[in-house]
């Protein structure tokens, strides 16, 4: 079992009040953001097939702890899709969604909240604080998502619009007579 960084620990304890806790997953080689949530009142965990409790998976440990996860970080950007076992490229340095568009062609949702990030870095303590409800910093974030979207909508309209533009004014030059010198010729055609 990997032991965390001991600054990470500590910044989520106080920059989050204990809310969120970061663990390291054997089965799934990754770390895990989770948030404490109530013990075994979200989450059932899962039971093997003779009916026993399979205390190594994820979910058992989220659900006997009372925590619900928030993010997997991965150890690289590619993870193993836990259906087909095919690589899977997750997103790097933001919080998304990793799919496997092989499983997903074939009608089964293999879709996971993972993504890339060092696990020592200050980043990612960054990108939590932007997302925390709490801190009422999501409506920020939220109008940064729309200033971006409303910037790239705006490019967009102004990139269609030349392209129109230079369709129009290319297509009036061609419509105007042309007026220049031409070569007279000695012979009379009648």
């Amino acid at each position: 079992m990997r032991s965390a960084p001991r600054w990470v620990v500590r910044r989520l304890q106080t920059e989050f009040g204990g809310r969120l806790r970061l663990r390291w997953s054997n089965r799934r080689q990754a770390w895990f953001i989770e948030q404490r949530l109530a013990p075994g009142q979200i989450l059932t965990p899962p039971r093997r097939t003779d009916g026993t409790w399979d205390t190594e998976n994820d979910r058992y440990i989220q659900a006997r702890d009372g925590y619900g996860e928030v993010l997997r970080i991965t150890a690289g950007d590619r993870m193993q899709c836990e259906r087909c076992f095919l690589p899977v490229k997750v997103p790097v340095l933001e919080f998304g969604e990793a799919r496997c568009e092989h499983c997903i062609a074939r009608g089964v949702d293999a879709r996971y909240r993972a993504s890339y990030w060092p696990i020592d870095s200050e980043a990612i303590i960054q990108h939590l604080r932007r997302l925390d409800p709490e801190r009422g910093r999501v409506l920020d974030y939220i109008k940064d998502l729309d200033a971006a979207n409303h910037a790239r909508s705006q490019a967009i309209d102004r990139t269609a619009d030349n392209a129109l533009h230079d369709g129009l004014y290319d297509a009036a030059i061609d419509q105007l007579p042309i007026f220049g010198y031409a070569q007279q010729s000695s012979a009379w055609v009648r």
